[in-house]
Order: C-alpha cells, then structure tokens, then sequence
C-alpha cells in the first residue's frame, strides 16, 4: 500500500513532530517510506533520514524520496552516531524487534539532548495481546510481540527519556512521546543555586506543563485563579507534571510540596 495502512495515525505523529520543530528526523523502520514522504510535505526544511532492514523496502523509500538518507541496517544496532539527530519517530515497527528495549535504548543514543522520540504501535485489550503474542510464536510473519502502553513507557523510562505521554489513536493503536533530557536537579533543593540553575529549572517545568496540556489526565486547570483553592489546585497540577518530568524526585517529595502549597 503505497499510500501506508496508519495515513491517520501517520498525521497525528506528523502533528506532534512539527511542533516541536523537530529539524533533523530519522524514522526507524521506515517501510516503503509512506510516512516520511508525508512528513516532508509538512515540514520541507526537516533533514529525513529511515533506517529499515529489508533491503526491498530501501529501495522503496528511495524511489520515494530521494533526498532523504535512507540506510539499511537493524535497529537493535544502529550504524549513526550519538546525538546524530534531534527526533526519532517509529511506526508499527517495535512489534517486529526481538529486543524491543535495545531498539529503544538505540534511539536515545542517536538523539541529542531534549531530542524527541515518537512511537505509534500496535495494541489492544489484554486478551488479545496474548492471543497474537500466542500466534506469533507460531507463524512465520516475522512479528514477535504487541504491547501495552503501560509496557511502551517502561521500555522508555528504562531507556533514560523523561517527559513521557501516551494517548490512543484508536482501539488498536497508540502514540508514545518522550524527551531525552539530562537528569534534572531537585525542587527540594533550590536554596543556594545560581540565577543559571534555576532558569534552568524553571524552563524544564515549562517543558513539563507544556507536555502534561497533551495527557489523558488534562482537565483544563489553567482558567481563571481567583481563590486560594483554586491556586492550589493550579500549583498542584504544575507540581504533578514536574514530577512526571523528573524535575521532582519521589513522591514524598511532592507531597511535602503539596502541603506547603496549602499552609
């Protein structure tokens, strides 16, 4: 299908890439290139590069689109350099990897610091994940496992990203996005750092709020502030999702910073 099965998960991902301005984009396991060749009209001055292992489907993205650097090669082992890239993107491609984890560890390598990564896989209720995972291991189709959500943001927890979000795009499939980002300093900690460290702080919170507008658990907090209840509910929301960004370090740290937002 030149055209690709997920055109419709295909513009979502596009969506998210070009608004964080992503500039130099691998897309691993890039198939005949049906994705890239979308991305690129959206957003021509981004550098393309695929990565796939089948020789065919090199070819295919190729033909495609020529000026993008398409390589052969296993995702397991990329052949680029660390920090080669400033956005990662994988389409219905994880299912295929036997070690899915050292796909994903092979990612963050290649991206550069607050580089981006894009999954959209393949999924579904448990039970059936178990029923095609049984089915794999029996038929020939070059697939090896299905995964959960919950399972894709562990494997990019364990890879080292932060700032990860998830969300269905339909009943079989859904995007995961994650920042490669260094280890981030305390909130308990602040007395005594630089205006340099806390500005930068301060942006990595930004980039937490920002990316917590796009979780599940967003109900529109930031309206109108007019009671301290209403403060706190904010300012707790900004504490959440800088913990979920790894601004903060336990829970017992958000909670102490909790009640010090009510005192």
């Amino acid at each position: 299908n030149r055209n690709g099965y997920w055109n419709h998960d295909y513009r979502l991902t596009s969506r998210i890439l070009k608004k964080r301005n992503a500039k130099k984009l691998i897309d691993i396991g890039c198939g005949n290139g049906a994705f890239l060749e979308m991305f690129h009209k959206l957003s021509p001055g981004t550098k393309m590069a695929g990565l796939d292992l089948s020789h065919e489907m090199v070819l295919r993205s190729r033909e495609r689109l020529p000026e993008a650097d398409i390589t052969e090669g296993d995702a397991e082992g990329m052949p680029f350099e660390d920090g080669a890239f400033d956005a990662v993107s994988c389409h219905m491609s994880i299912h295929h990897h036997p070690h899915p984890e050292r796909s994903v560890a092979e990612m963050y390598r290649i991206l550069g610091n607050n580089g981006t990564v894009v999954i959209n896989e393949l999924t579904g209720p448990e039970w059936l994940r178990r029923v095609m995972n049984w089915c794999f291991t029996k038929w020939p189709t070059g697939d090896h496992a299905v995964y959960s959500v919950a399972e894709m943001e562990e494997m990019l927890h364990a890879a080292g990203f932060r700032n990860i979000r998830s969300r269905m795009i339909t009943p079989f499939s859904f995007v995961s996005v994650g920042r490669k980002t260094e280890e981030k300093p305390s909130m308990i900690k602040l007395v005594g750092l630089s205006d340099e460290q806390v500005s930068e702080i301060s942006r990595r919170i930004a980039d937490a709020i920002f990316d917590y507008e796009y979780s599940k658990e967003d109900i529109g907090l930031i309206k109108f502030i007019s009671t301290r209840d209403d403060m706190f509910t904010y300012m707790n929301a900004i504490v959440r999702a800088a913990y979920k960004s790894g601004v903060l370090t336990s829970r017992s740290e958000e909670r102490r910073v909790g009640k010090e937002c009510r005192s």
